[in-house]
């Protein structure tokens, strides 16, 4: 495992978090507790044993929706990622351009709520800590069959959902390239629709099967 200085990890053992703040001449890993500050100096199979790396990362789709869920806003530029009140006032941002590059040093952010600061800080450390290659969502495209006698449902507007079997796990934000089947000559006919996922249930559904909403898009 490639590990690199400033990843997190997570202990195996009590779930607290660690940090790499140096690679060794000889190979080892310095690794600090980030509660308590406590250094450890693993090597390669050690760090194996005792922990993992946190790989739970969050785009900036994502960390947007999610800002913006608990009442701010959000604004980005080439150099950072911006979050405001309603008044306009910074309470935070992170370097869209340096990973582990993050700022609460706000006086409006020490004035929310500790409930409130806890929630921001957690979705800035997460998107902080996300490779710069990783927050820009990976446009996923799936490839299907359609029955002849659904098609034209999708096609004018009147099925906007899809029942499918979850075997591709498909996300939000996934497309889906429909191919009209005919069933009787077992063949296509040449039809495809391209449609967006934008909703997903398996709310009452057969096991591993899943509630695509869908709408209409344009693929360049």
């Amino acid at each position: 495992m490639n590990y690199k200085v400033g990843d997190k990890l997570i202990d195996l053992n009590d779930n607290s978090e660690g940090l790499i703040i140096e690679i060794t001449s000889d190979g080892r890993y310095r690794v600090i507790e980030i509660a308590s500050q406590e250094p450890y100096l693993l090597t390669e199979d050690e760090m194996k044993r005792v922990f993992k790396p946190i790989t739970d990362y969050l785009t900036t789709e994502d960390f947007t929706k999610e800002v913006e869920e608990l009442g701010y806003n959000v604004d980005t530029n080439d150099w950072f990622l911006n979050i405001y009140d309603d008044l306009g006032r910074e309470i935070a941002y992170l370097y869209n351009d340096t990973q582990y590059s993050m700022s609460t040093d706000s006086r409006d952010y020490d004035k929310l709520d500790i409930d409130t600061r806890k929630k921001i800080y957690k979705l800035l450390d997460k998107a902080a800590r996300t490779p710069l290659d990783k927050r820009v969502a990976e446009k996923r495209e799936h490839k299907l069959k359609i029955s002849h006698q659904y098609f034209k449902d999708v096609k004018d507007g009147i099925k906007t959902f899809e029942i499918r079997k979850n075997d591709r796990v498909f996300k939000v934000g996934d497309i889906l390239y429909l191919g009209e089947y005919d069933k009787e000559t077992e063949q296509y006919t040449g039809e495809r629709l391209t449609r967006k996922i934008v909703y997903m249930t398996d709310y009452e559904q057969k096991e591993g099967y899943v509630v695509l909403g869908i709408e209409r898009v344009e693929v360049n």
